[in-house]
Order: C-alpha cells, then sequence, then structure tokens
C-alpha cells in the first residue's frame, strides 16, 4: 500500500512538472520566421510568400516572414526574439550560439531540420573564376579582385579564407577585395569582370551544381565560369525554433515542412527558394565542424 502511494506520488508530480513545462512553453499569436538573404533580400521576399501562405494554412495560425539585408539582422533577429523560426546557413547558427553564450543567457535556440540538396546534407565552398581568366590555382590569385560573401557565410566568406590561408594567401593583404554581397551577386561579379575570383557555394566537389549553375541563365553563361578550389564538406543550413517555442508547434512546424517536401508543389517552391531538395533531423553536434572552422 505503501509503496503504490509512494508511485502515485511520484507520478502526481511528474503531471505538475509535465503542466509546469507547458505552461512556460511559448505559443506564439502570430509565428514570425526568419529567413537567410543568400540573394538578394526583396527577391527572397517575394519567393518565400507561398511558403508563408502554406504554414498559415497548415498551422492553424498567422504566420510572417523576415527578410534582413544581411546574416547579422538574422542572428539579432533570433537573439532577440524579433523571430520564433528561422532557415539560418550553419555559421549563423553558430554565431547565435556563440552571442547566447558571451551573454551568459541560456541557449535559446536549436536545430530542428537539416536542409537536403542532390541527396546530400553537406556543401561546399567554391572559389570560382571565368574561364578565359588564365586562373587555374589559388596562387595566382596574389593581387587579383577578388569578391567574398556575407562575412558571416560559410561557403561564401569563413571556408574560402581558411583555404586562401592554406595556400599563403592572406586576403586582406593579397587580395583586392570588393565589397561583400550575396552569391547572385559574387557570381555576376566574376560573370561581368568585375571581380577575378570570388567565394560562392557549390553543392558538390566537383562543380556539377553550385551558385554559377543557379544564377546565370543559359549553359551558355554557365560554361564561362569554372572552380578552381573546393573546401572540405559543410554541415548543410538548418531550420531552427527558439528552444521554449511549444513543443507541438515545433513538431506541427517540422511534419509541414517534411510533408511539402514529398509533394511536386513543395519540392519546386523549396528549390525556387533555396534549392532545397529534403530535410533531415537535425541535431547541434552536426555542426562541430563549424564552430572548429570559427575558432580558426
Amino acid at each position: 500500500m505503501r509503496r503504490f502511494a509512494s508511485l502515485l506520488l511520484v507520478a502526481f508530480w511528474a503531471l505538475l512538472f509535465a503542466l509546469g513545462q507547458n505552461a512556460l512553453a511559448y505559443r506564439p499569436p502570430i509565428l514570425r520566421i526568419g529567413f537567410i538573404p543568400s540573394e538578394n533580400s526583396q527577391e527572397i521576399s517575394r519567393q518565400v510568400r507561398p511558403l508563408i501562405a502554406y504554414l498559415h494554412h497548415e498551422l492553424g495560425i498567422s504566420v510572417t516572414a523576415f527578410v534582413p539585408t544581411d546574416y547579422p539582422g538574422v542572428i539579432e533577429a533570433m537573439r532577440s526574439h524579433m523571430v520564433d523560426a528561422a532557415f539560418l546557413s550553419p555559421g549563423a547558427f553558430v554565431m547565435t550560439e556563440n552571442e547566447c553564450k558571451r551573454l551568459k543567457r541560456p541557449f535559446f535556440i536549436r536545430p530542428l531540420l537539416k536542409v537536403v540538396r542532390y541527396g546530400r546534407d553537406t556543401y561546399y565552398s567554391a572559389i570560382i573564376v571565368r574561364a578565359d581568366s588564365g586562373i587555374h590555382t589559388l596562387a595566382q590569385l596574389r593581387g587579383k579582385r577578388f569578391a567574398f560573401g556575407d562575412p558571416e557565410s560559410m561557403a561564401g566568406s569563413l571556408f574560402a579564407k581558411v583555404m586562401l590561408k592554406k595556400a599563403g594567401i592572406d586576403p586582406r593583404r593579397d587580395l583586392k577585395l570588393l565589397p561583400p554581397g550575396g552569391h547572385d551577386a559574387t557570381v555576376m561579379a566574376v560573370f561581368n569582370h568585375e571581380a577575378d575570383a570570388g567565394a560562392v557555394f557549390s553543392d558538390d566537389p566537383k562543380g556539377k551544381v553550385g551558385a554559377w549553375t543557379l544564377f546565370l541563365k543559359t549553359p551558355a553563361e554557365r560554361r564561362q565560369i569554372v572552380p578552381i578550389a573546393f573546401s572540405r564538406p559543410i554541415p548543410d543550413d538548418m531550420f531552427c525554433v527558439r528552444s521554449d517555442l511549444d513543443p507541438s508547434m515545433s513538431l506541427a512546424l517540422e511534419h509541414s515542412l517534411e510533408h511539402l517536401a514529398t509533394t511536386a508543389w513543395g519540392r519546386h517552391l523549396l528549390h525556387r527558394i533555396y534549392d532545397i531538395d529534403g530535410f533531415t533531423l537535425a541535431h547541434s553536434s552536426d555542426y562541430d565542424s563549424v564552430r572548429e572552422a570559427l575558432r580558426h
């Protein structure tokens, strides 16, 4: 009898704890989703409208998009709770995590889904040049005009700088740096002879699919751009949520996005926005290599 009473007491406290956790869970009246500006922010804002409408229908609540002009804008939005969920680059995720540690606050963001592209959940930084440039190695870039992407971009900046430094090139000292921009701006700068080289993403280590194949319109134009170096694999972008977001809402978001990627319309939409084919579950440890890269 005493054992039965003890079990009842344990169950009672477990129920109270669960109720307390649910009471503390955040359930916004309007779900705000942030989007990384991988290209022109106005274009991303236009492209995500059908996704916002889909999530509104699936979740049964109002959903709005937040598209800043640069990567730090997404980080700040997550840090200050201006958004409840976001598509983040791996660098933006780790930087948000680091900012939280710097402020000595409990971690307030967790990865939910990792992006899959062309059958992979990793991608690469590629350094590209024009095919007629005569540049074939990183060593030949010394003194050349170079276009990096956003400073917080893994492929467009950080992993590319690691490659250059390993080749003995100090980007600040040895290159003529152009103002940073999105991957689309870098591709066009190289294509239009405004930059001799640039750093962009590639979805494979052989240069078959990358920023230049996405942003240049014709096969003839695409053949004008060639990659001369690739980084080590980078864990792909993620969809993350506030750590205090109501678990049922997090699960609904997860299922909604996974289902979207199984439909022809959804795959077309996701591919148009961020070149996404599908999703896999994400874990914080997936991004340890990014943490290591940022330390260097």
